[in-house]
Protein backbone atom coordinates (compact mmCIF):
# COMPACT_ATOMS: atom_id res chain seq x y z
CA UNK A 1 0.00 0.00 0.00
CA UNK A 2 0.87 3.32 -0.45
CA UNK A 3 0.62 4.37 2.91
CA UNK A 4 0.00 1.32 5.68
CA UNK A 5 -3.01 3.24 7.49
CA UNK A 6 -4.73 2.07 4.35
CA UNK A 7 -4.64 -1.63 5.45
CA UNK A 8 -6.94 -1.00 8.72
CA UNK A 9 -10.49 -0.59 6.38
CA UNK A 10 -10.35 -3.72 4.59
CA UNK A 11 -9.06 -5.82 7.81
CA UNK A 12 -11.11 -4.63 10.12
CA UNK A 13 -14.07 -5.09 7.65
CA UNK A 14 -13.21 -8.93 7.19
CA UNK A 15 -12.29 -9.74 11.05
CA UNK A 16 -15.71 -8.20 12.16
CA UNK A 17 -17.56 -10.06 9.43
CA UNK A 18 -15.67 -13.39 10.20
CA UNK A 19 -14.97 -12.51 13.81
CA UNK A 20 -16.56 -15.88 15.54
CA UNK A 21 -13.60 -17.58 13.96
CA UNK A 22 -10.68 -15.20 14.07
CA UNK A 23 -9.31 -12.44 16.60
CA UNK A 24 -10.34 -9.82 16.02
CA UNK A 25 -7.79 -7.01 17.07
CA UNK A 26 -4.78 -9.72 16.18
CA UNK A 27 -5.96 -10.02 12.65
CA UNK A 28 -6.16 -5.86 11.75
CA UNK A 29 -2.75 -5.82 13.84
CA UNK A 30 -1.04 -8.68 11.83
CA UNK A 31 -2.10 -6.38 9.00
CA UNK A 32 -0.12 -3.70 9.92
CA UNK A 33 2.53 -5.35 12.00
CA UNK A 34 3.77 -6.64 8.63
CA UNK A 35 5.17 -3.87 7.43
CA UNK A 36 7.94 -3.72 9.99
CA UNK A 37 9.55 -5.14 6.97
CA UNK A 38 8.97 -1.84 4.92
CA UNK A 39 10.62 0.21 8.48
CA UNK A 40 13.60 -1.87 8.72
CA UNK A 41 14.23 -1.44 4.97
CA UNK A 42 13.92 1.96 5.22
CA UNK A 43 16.38 2.46 8.12
CA UNK A 44 18.90 0.22 7.54
CA UNK A 45 18.66 -0.47 3.49
CA UNK A 46 17.14 2.30 2.00
CA UNK A 47 16.10 2.25 -1.51
CA UNK A 48 14.23 -0.48 -3.68
CA UNK A 49 13.08 -2.92 -3.47
CA UNK A 50 11.10 -2.62 0.01
CA UNK A 51 9.36 -5.81 0.96
CA UNK A 52 11.99 -8.36 0.57
CA UNK A 53 14.39 -7.13 3.63
CA UNK A 54 13.41 -9.98 5.73
CA UNK A 55 11.39 -11.92 3.34
CA UNK A 56 8.31 -11.61 5.95
CA UNK A 57 6.16 -10.43 2.70
CA UNK A 58 5.89 -14.09 1.52
CA UNK A 59 3.70 -16.66 2.38
CA UNK A 60 5.91 -19.09 3.95
CA UNK A 61 7.74 -16.36 6.16
CA UNK A 62 4.61 -14.39 6.42
CA UNK A 63 2.63 -17.34 8.15
CA UNK A 64 5.57 -18.53 10.60
CA UNK A 65 5.57 -14.00 11.61
CA UNK A 66 1.90 -14.17 11.76
CA UNK A 67 1.82 -17.37 14.46
CA UNK A 68 4.64 -15.99 16.54
CA UNK A 69 2.53 -12.25 16.61
CA UNK A 70 -0.55 -14.51 17.15
CA UNK A 71 0.82 -16.36 20.17
CA UNK A 72 2.77 -13.64 21.58
CA UNK A 73 -0.19 -11.53 21.62
CA UNK A 74 -1.79 -14.04 23.81
CA UNK A 75 1.30 -14.45 26.26
CA UNK A 76 2.50 -11.25 26.79
CA UNK A 77 -0.35 -10.47 29.33
CA UNK A 78 -0.32 -6.38 28.80
CA UNK A 79 -0.86 -7.25 24.85
CA UNK A 80 -3.49 -9.88 25.73
CA UNK A 81 -5.44 -7.17 28.01
CA UNK A 82 -4.76 -4.36 25.38
CA UNK A 83 -6.82 -6.98 23.10
CA UNK A 84 -9.99 -7.14 25.70
CA UNK A 85 -9.83 -3.46 26.68
CA UNK A 86 -9.97 -2.22 22.93
CA UNK A 87 -12.40 -4.36 21.84
CA UNK A 88 -14.56 -3.96 24.91
CA UNK A 89 -13.84 0.52 24.78
CA UNK A 90 -15.33 -0.40 20.93
CA UNK A 91 -18.47 -1.76 22.64
CA UNK A 92 -17.98 -5.30 21.29
CA UNK A 93 -17.61 -9.18 23.20
CA UNK A 94 -14.27 -10.07 23.52
CA UNK A 95 -11.80 -13.19 25.22
CA UNK A 96 -8.69 -14.17 24.18
CA UNK A 97 -8.28 -17.91 23.14
CA UNK A 98 -4.46 -18.87 21.96
CA UNK A 99 -5.47 -20.82 18.79
CA UNK A 100 -7.56 -18.43 17.60
CA UNK A 101 -4.93 -15.48 17.97
CA UNK A 102 -2.57 -17.58 15.78
CA UNK A 103 -4.73 -18.65 13.38
CA UNK A 104 -6.04 -14.54 13.43
CA UNK A 105 -2.45 -13.54 13.29
CA UNK A 106 -1.63 -15.94 10.03
CA UNK A 107 -4.73 -14.61 8.11
CA UNK A 108 -3.77 -11.41 9.00
CA UNK A 109 -0.42 -11.27 7.10
CA UNK A 110 -1.62 -13.30 4.37
CA UNK A 111 -4.72 -11.20 3.63
CA UNK A 112 -1.93 -8.23 4.05
CA UNK A 113 -0.08 -9.88 1.46
CA UNK A 114 -3.12 -10.47 -0.64
CA UNK A 115 -3.43 -6.51 -1.27
CA UNK A 116 0.27 -5.95 -1.28
CA UNK A 117 1.00 -8.26 -4.51
CA UNK A 118 -1.58 -7.00 -6.50
CA UNK A 119 -0.14 -2.92 -5.21
CA UNK A 120 3.53 -3.44 -5.22
CA UNK A 121 5.66 -5.07 -7.65
CA UNK A 122 8.49 -6.08 -5.56
CA UNK A 123 6.71 -8.61 -3.01
CA UNK A 124 7.80 -11.75 -3.46
CA UNK A 125 5.00 -13.58 -2.27
CA UNK A 126 5.90 -17.42 -3.44
CA UNK A 127 9.48 -16.75 -2.51
CA UNK A 128 11.96 -18.74 -2.04
CA UNK A 129 10.25 -20.77 -4.83
CA UNK A 130 9.69 -17.99 -7.75
CA UNK A 131 11.69 -14.37 -7.12
CA UNK A 132 8.79 -12.18 -9.43
CA UNK A 133 5.38 -11.29 -8.19
CA UNK A 134 2.66 -13.30 -10.79
CA UNK A 135 0.27 -11.94 -8.94
CA UNK A 136 1.25 -8.38 -9.78
CA UNK A 137 2.05 -9.10 -13.83
CA UNK A 138 -1.29 -11.20 -13.96
CA UNK A 139 -3.32 -8.22 -12.57
CA UNK A 140 -1.40 -5.11 -14.41
CA UNK A 141 -1.13 -7.57 -17.80
CA UNK A 142 0.81 -7.18 -20.97
CA UNK A 143 -0.03 -3.30 -20.93
CA UNK A 144 2.62 -1.15 -17.88
CA UNK A 145 0.59 1.49 -18.66
CA UNK A 146 -1.99 0.43 -16.64
CA UNK A 147 -0.30 -0.04 -13.41
CA UNK A 148 -1.25 3.40 -12.13
CA UNK A 149 -4.86 2.88 -13.19
CA UNK A 150 -4.63 -0.69 -10.95
CA UNK A 151 -2.94 1.11 -8.19
CA UNK A 152 -5.94 3.85 -7.94
CA UNK A 153 -8.66 0.91 -8.35
CA UNK A 154 -6.62 -0.71 -4.78
CA UNK A 155 -6.68 2.50 -3.02
CA UNK A 156 -10.11 3.02 -3.85
CA UNK A 157 -11.05 -0.54 -2.56
CA UNK A 158 -9.12 0.08 0.75
CA UNK A 159 -11.11 3.69 1.12
CA UNK A 160 -14.31 2.76 0.03
CA UNK A 161 -13.74 -0.10 3.08
CA UNK A 162 -13.48 2.16 5.52
CA UNK A 163 -16.63 3.55 4.98
CA UNK A 164 -18.29 0.16 4.70
CA UNK A 165 -16.41 -1.11 8.19
CA UNK A 166 -18.03 2.46 9.63
CA UNK A 167 -21.38 1.30 8.48
CA UNK A 168 -21.12 -2.56 9.42
CA UNK A 169 -19.58 -1.63 12.96
CA UNK A 170 -22.90 0.26 13.68
CA UNK A 171 -24.85 -2.14 13.11
CA UNK A 172 -23.22 -4.50 14.98
CA UNK A 173 -23.89 -2.16 17.67
CA UNK A 174 -26.82 -1.92 17.32
CA UNK A 175 -27.61 -4.77 17.37
CA UNK A 176 -25.63 -6.09 20.56
CA UNK A 177 -27.61 -2.98 22.39
CA UNK A 178 -31.07 -4.52 21.48
CA UNK A 179 -29.57 -8.07 22.86
CA UNK A 180 -28.13 -6.45 25.99
CA UNK A 181 -31.76 -4.66 26.56
CA UNK A 182 -33.17 -7.75 25.95
CA UNK A 183 -31.09 -9.87 28.62
CA UNK A 184 -31.37 -6.60 31.22
CA UNK A 185 -35.81 -6.81 30.56
CA UNK A 186 -35.51 -11.11 31.16
CA UNK A 187 -33.27 -10.57 34.34
CA UNK A 188 -35.23 -8.36 35.50
CA UNK A 189 -38.37 -10.34 34.54
CA UNK A 190 -37.16 -13.66 36.57
CA UNK A 191 -36.12 -11.40 40.01
CA UNK A 192 -39.83 -9.86 39.77
CA UNK A 193 -41.01 -13.07 39.41
CA UNK A 194 -38.89 -14.35 42.07
CA UNK A 195 -39.46 -11.76 44.34
CA UNK A 196 -43.78 -12.26 44.02
CA UNK A 197 -43.26 -15.95 44.32
CA UNK A 198 -41.21 -15.26 47.68
CA UNK A 199 -44.09 -13.27 48.94
CA UNK A 200 -46.90 -15.80 47.74
CA UNK A 201 -45.17 -18.27 49.98
CA UNK A 202 -45.16 -15.71 52.99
Amino acid sequence: MPYTPYHFGPSGLVGLAFRRWIDVPVFVLANIAIDCEVVIDWIFQPGWPVHQTSHFHTLIFGAVFGAVYGAAMYWIRPLRIFCESSMGWFGLPYRAILSKMIFAGILGVWFHLAIDCIHHEDVQIFWPFRMDNPMWRYAVGPHLEYIAVLRNWVVAGCTTSWAMLAVYYGWLIDIFQVRKQRMQAARKARQQAAGESSLAGN
